[in-house]
Protein backbone atom coordinates (compact mmCIF):
# COMPACT_ATOMS: atom_id res chain seq x y z
CA UNK A 1 0.00 0.00 0.00
CA UNK A 2 2.77 2.08 1.07
CA UNK A 3 4.39 1.37 -2.57
CA UNK A 4 2.07 2.68 -4.30
CA UNK A 5 0.62 5.62 -2.55
CA UNK A 6 4.73 6.95 -3.02
CA UNK A 7 3.56 5.82 -7.03
CA UNK A 8 1.40 7.79 -7.05
CA UNK A 9 2.33 10.64 -5.05
CA UNK A 10 5.75 10.34 -7.65
CA UNK A 11 3.67 11.17 -10.65
CA UNK A 12 1.65 13.58 -9.31
CA UNK A 13 4.66 15.43 -8.39
CA UNK A 14 6.05 15.06 -12.08
CA UNK A 15 3.29 16.00 -13.72
CA UNK A 16 2.84 19.24 -11.66
CA UNK A 17 6.51 19.95 -12.80
CA UNK A 18 5.81 19.15 -15.98
CA UNK A 19 2.90 22.23 -16.38
CA UNK A 20 4.86 24.42 -14.14
CA UNK A 21 7.93 24.53 -16.88
CA UNK A 22 5.95 24.65 -19.69
CA UNK A 23 4.01 27.70 -18.32
CA UNK A 24 7.17 29.13 -17.26
CA UNK A 25 8.04 28.51 -21.15
CA UNK A 26 5.12 29.99 -22.48
CA UNK A 27 5.72 33.27 -20.55
CA UNK A 28 9.04 33.42 -21.93
CA UNK A 29 7.64 33.15 -25.77
CA UNK A 30 5.43 35.92 -25.09
CA UNK A 31 7.95 38.07 -23.33
CA UNK A 32 10.15 36.88 -26.46
CA UNK A 33 7.54 38.26 -28.91
CA UNK A 34 7.17 41.43 -27.04
CA UNK A 35 11.20 42.18 -27.18
CA UNK A 36 11.09 41.28 -31.16
CA UNK A 37 7.93 43.84 -31.60
CA UNK A 38 9.69 46.50 -30.05
CA UNK A 39 12.53 45.65 -31.86
CA UNK A 40 11.16 45.85 -35.64
CA UNK A 41 9.64 49.36 -34.51
CA UNK A 42 12.78 50.64 -33.32
CA UNK A 43 14.78 49.64 -37.11
CA UNK A 44 11.81 51.30 -38.62
CA UNK A 45 12.19 54.41 -37.15
CA UNK A 46 16.37 53.90 -37.88
CA UNK A 47 17.65 57.23 -38.77
CA UNK A 48 19.66 55.56 -41.80
CA UNK A 49 16.63 53.83 -43.40
CA UNK A 50 17.04 55.82 -46.34
CA UNK A 51 20.82 56.35 -46.52
CA UNK A 52 21.25 52.70 -46.73
CA UNK A 53 18.87 52.79 -49.98
CA UNK A 54 21.38 54.61 -52.06
CA UNK A 55 23.89 53.74 -54.17
CA UNK A 56 27.74 54.55 -53.24
CA UNK A 57 27.54 57.76 -55.84
CA UNK A 58 24.26 59.25 -54.34
CA UNK A 59 26.23 58.56 -50.75
CA UNK A 60 29.40 60.40 -52.18
CA UNK A 61 27.16 63.04 -53.80
CA UNK A 62 25.06 63.65 -50.72
CA UNK A 63 28.86 64.14 -48.44
CA UNK A 64 28.05 60.76 -47.01
CA UNK A 65 31.01 58.11 -47.54
CA UNK A 66 30.22 55.16 -50.15
CA UNK A 67 30.43 52.47 -47.10
CA UNK A 68 27.46 51.75 -45.44
CA UNK A 69 29.11 49.47 -42.60
CA UNK A 70 28.69 51.89 -40.14
CA UNK A 71 24.72 52.40 -40.28
CA UNK A 72 24.68 48.67 -40.56
CA UNK A 73 26.61 47.94 -37.82
CA UNK A 74 24.71 50.13 -35.45
CA UNK A 75 21.41 48.52 -36.69
CA UNK A 76 23.23 44.92 -35.82
CA UNK A 77 24.43 46.83 -31.98
CA UNK A 78 21.13 48.32 -30.78
CA UNK A 79 19.74 47.68 -28.23
CA UNK A 80 16.64 45.83 -28.52
CA UNK A 81 13.91 47.30 -25.96
CA UNK A 82 16.04 50.58 -26.29
CA UNK A 83 16.75 51.23 -29.80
Amino acid sequence: MKKKLLIILLLALGIFALYQNSSEDNSALKQNNQVRSIHSENLEKNPFKNTLKLSKSERKSQGLTPNKFYEQEWELTMNPLLG
